[in-house]
């Protein structure tokens, strides 16, 4: 199996794209409280938070598939546990005026009640986008994958991970 790193424009493009959306629409300074309550292990956690780093010097140095392969399946089990265990109650776990424990503490000004109330009404839109992105990740790496392995064995048909990358991207 060939382990020469990936070099690709367009993989680098939505690399940014993808790490620019988690950072400004999923995990912003409103959402991340909520977020931070999903049953998830701390690897997810470290691999969709830390991949905006590690994106730095893959497109200098090139991606391994096993890089992408890991994030993809990290994003992809983000997505699914934000779509069952907070997309149906962010609102009430956010919510100013309630005794909630991740709602601000201290006066919170208009214009921030503003911001976190769009963060709140366009969370599932933003999660969505931010699935059909990684998901364009996915299947741009896997026809990288079948290019450059033309007669072997390719890395997402050995990954049992991989296999409900779909179901979670979708559902």
């Amino acid at each position: 199996m060939s382990t020469m790193p990936i070099k690709d424009g367009d993989i680098n493009k939505l690399i940014d794209k993808i790490n620019d959306h988690f950072k400004n629409n999923i995990t912003n300074r409103f959402l991340r409280k909520a977020l931070l309550i999903m049953e998830i292990p701390q690897s997810v956690w470290d691999i969709v938070d830390g991949f905006a780093d590690k994106a730095v010097y893959g497109k200098l140095e090139g991606f391994k598939f096993h890089e992408l392969y890991e994030f993809i399946v990290a994003a992809a089990t983000f997505i699914h546990h934000a779509k069952k265990e907070i997309m149906p109650r962010l609102k009430s776990l956010l919510a100013s005026g309630s005794a909630s424990t991740l709602s601000r503490q201290g006066p919170e000004s208009a214009r921030d009640k503003v911001l976190k109330d769009m963060a709140i009404s366009n969370f599932g839109s933003n999660l969505s986008i931010f699935a059909d992105s990684v998901n364009e990740l996915y299947l741009k790496t896997v026809a990288l994958d079948k290019k450059m392995h033309p007669n072997s064995k390719r890395m997402y048909e050995k990954d049992p991970d991989l296999q409900k990358v779909g179901q979670y991207l979708v559902e």
